[in-house]
């Protein structure tokens, strides 16, 4: 039975759309993980967070861990000559910073849901963004997860880097995937952006800043893998807020023939 539901709400000002998707024991308690879709055309994906939810069997998720799961709209923007849900990755304003500082202070009034394990978490586009949340909300955040992500990444359409990693309040850990030769965007004849140049990059600013830090590899392209739902699965249930992670003590396990953690002392 779903309990998801998809509302707008104003933020900054401006009407959001959200898809909220509440665990079988109501909310109470709850984890909760605000998960970034990415970029996509309303073409293609008409309603991305309904897409995702579906596509990934997010219900299951909520119910099984007992999570509730935020999937925020991004906004509807003018980019490469169309229209693309796009976040603000090159950080020239505030509001989808903003929009997720709503979301956890609604979700935290209307559940008494447990913020010392709420994450973030995207995929792509999604994942970028996750990189600016990081940055800049970490004093909010238990752990964050990024597939097929990355940070300061030159693109030839903006003047600064997209998705710059700045040093953040305090240290986090994370945890990156990526997808091997084909995990680019658009296409491997015209590489726009190669996520795992740009995930190498953000794990190394990671490991200078003292983070704890898993990265995996697989060979799958620009997707979401089993084997990556299920290592995020694990992640995002073993992490609370300014605690060590316990993948520094326990390992990696069946995990460490394709990631490789990084756990400062």
């Amino acid at each position: 039975m779903s309990r998801s539901n998809t509302d707008t709400f104003l933020s900054s000002g401006t009407e959001r759309k959200v898809t909220t998707i509440i665990p079988l024991g109501g909310g109470d308690d709850a984890s909760v993980v605000v998960f970034f879709h990415g970029l996509t055309s309303p073409d293609a994906s008409p309603e991305p967070t309904v897409e995702m939810a579906e596509l990934l069997d997010l219900q299951s998720l909520a119910d099984a861990t007992n999570t509730i799961i935020l999937l925020p709209e991004a906004p509807l923007r003018d980019a490469f000559g169309t229209q693309f849900y796009l976040w603000d990755v090159e950080q020239a304003g505030d509001a989808d910073l903003v929009l997720f500082d709503d979301l956890r202070s609604c979700v935290a009034e209307a559940w008494a849901v447990d913020l010392w394990r709420f994450s973030a978490m995207g995929f792509s586009g999604g994942a970028l963004f996750t990189t600016v949340v990081a940055s800049n909300r970490a004093d909010t955040l238990a752990t964050f997860v990024e597939m097929s992500g990355g940070s300061d990444i030159d693109v030839i359409l903006f003047d600064e880097p997209i998705s710059r990693w700045d040093t953040p309040a305090r240290v986090l850990p994370g945890l990156l995937f990526s997808g091997g030769a084909n995990d680019v965007w658009p296409n491997t004849s015209f590489k726009v952006v190669d996520f795992v140049a740009a995930t190498d990059t953000l794990e190394q600013k990671l490991i200078d800043g003292g983070h704890e830090v898993v990265r995996c590899s697989h060979n799958s392209g620009h997707t979401i893998t089993q084997e990556e739902y299920s290592l995020t699965l694990r992640w995002l249930a073993a992490h609370t807020f300014g605690e060590p992670s316990p993948f520094a003590t326990e390992g990696l396990g069946d995990d460490a023939d394709w990631c490789v953690g990084t756990f400062p002392q």
